[in-house]
This record gives structure tokens, C-alpha cells and sequence, in this order.
């Protein structure tokens, strides 16, 4: 938030616990700076499931929290980023059932009988660097309607091949958005057109004319 605050209409907001990093005791107190921060906060996230949280400390209650956040979300009228790595499934049942209407599944990797369904549910996907080396997300990215698709990098993280062993950042977002146009068979301009108006109306923020490009 304090970044947000040095770069206001180019940085936005969103404030979770990943769960990979459940502890005791935080998820009260997370609330409490999300609800005083609702005026601040685009989003809540990321949040969600990990299969591989089932052995940290934590781990149990990883759908507990889920759930939780999912209800702050109703009830502050916020989306919501999901974290599904693993338990794509579960993390979906849980957002439907809680009867949630924007929600983003980030970095989604399938299957794509999944995709359907949320596409129906008419949740948004963010699609990252892993389109230059994974099948099943190339399909996605290709069957997708464009006005649900967002892009990412999730960085600061390591990603195999496309950084020559550095690490990713917002500056590969141009190179995700090619590949997808590429694709999908559109122009970029009309992609970037239409990943924009995504982000606006799901986070309901106006970028501001800056040139970014």
C-alpha cells in the first residue's frame, strides 16, 4: 500500500495471505487491515489453496481461510485473486459456492473442462510466462474470450527460459501479450485494448491516460 501510495494510478493495491504462508494468529489481524483499508484496496489476494500447503504449519486450514477471505469479499464488495496451484478444482467450488462474482484465477493452467466452467461463471484468468513453454496453457490462452483474459508475471519469481536465469517482472508483460495475440490471431493493439477494459471492469478502477503504453 505504501507503494501504491508513491505511484498512484500505476500501482494498485491488493492485500492477502498466499497459503503457503498461513500461520496462526494473522488471519484476524489481516481482516482488520483489510476492512480499515477498504477504501485503499483494489482487490483481496492472493489468496487460496496450494497442494502443496498440506504439509506446512497451516496447511490444514488453508481452505478455512479460503473461505473467510471469500465472505470478506462479499462482504466489502471486492474481487478477489485466487491462488489453485494444484487444486484448481477446489479452489473453484470454493469461489462458486460462496456465491462470489468477481473473482480472478491467476496464472490458471487448467483443465480446460474447468475453463468452461468458469467461463460460464464469468470469472477472469491471468495468463503469465508460461505460455511460451506449456501446451495446456496455449490452449487456454487460445479458447479464453478475450474479455476475461488478464496478464501477469508474478514476480519477483524465477521462471525457466525466459528471463536467461534472472528474474521475472512486470517488463515481460509485453512479451506475454504478443504471444497470446500471436495466438489468438488478433492484432496486439486490439488485445491490449481489450485486456485493459478487463482490468477496469473487474477491479473497477480508470487507468489514467499516462502513455504507458
Amino acid at each position: 500500500m505504501r507503494i501504491s501510495e508513491r505511484f498512484p494510478g500505476f500501482v494498485y493495491p491488493a492485500v492477502g495471505i498466499h497459503p503457503l504462508s498461513i500461520r496462526e494468529g494473522e488471519l484476524d489481524a489481516l481482516r482488520g487491515l483489510i476492512s480499515a483499508s477498504r477504501d485503499r484496496l483494489i482487490a483481496i489476494g492472493e489468496v487460496g489453496l496450494d497442494a502443496r500447503a498440506k504439509d506446512l504449519p497451516g496447511g490444514d486450514r488453508q481452505l478455512q481461510v479460503l473461505r473467510a477471505f471469500l465472505e470478506l469479499s462479499k462482504e466489502l464488495d471486492l474481487p478477489i485473486i485466487i491462488h489453485s496451484r494444484g487444486m484448481q478444482r477446489e479452489a473453484f467450488e470454493a469461489v462458486a459456492e460462496a456465491g462470489v462474482e468477481r473473482a480472478l484465477f491467476h496464472w490458471f493452467t487448467g483443465p480446460a473442462e474447468l475453463l468452461r466452467e468458469l467461463i460460464r461463471s464469468g470469472y477472469a484468468i491471468s495468463i503469465g510466462p508460461s505460455i511460451f513453454h506449456s501446451k495446456g496453457v496455449r490452449a487456454i490462452a487460445s479458447e479464453a474470450p478475450m474479455d476475461l483474459i488478464l496478464t501477469e508475471t508474478d514476480g519477483p519469481v524465477y521462471y525457466k527460459g525466459v528471463t536467461e536465469g534472472g528474474l521475472t517482472s512486470p517488463a515481460l508483460v509485453p512479451k506475454v501479450v504478443s504471444e497470446i495475440a500471436k495466438l489468438r490471431g488478433v492484432p496486439e493493439r486490439i488485445l491490449k485494448e481489450a485486456i485493459e477494459e478487463n482490468f477496469e471492469r473487474l477491479f473497477r478502477v480508470r487507468i489514467p491516460e499516462t502513455g504507458f503504453g
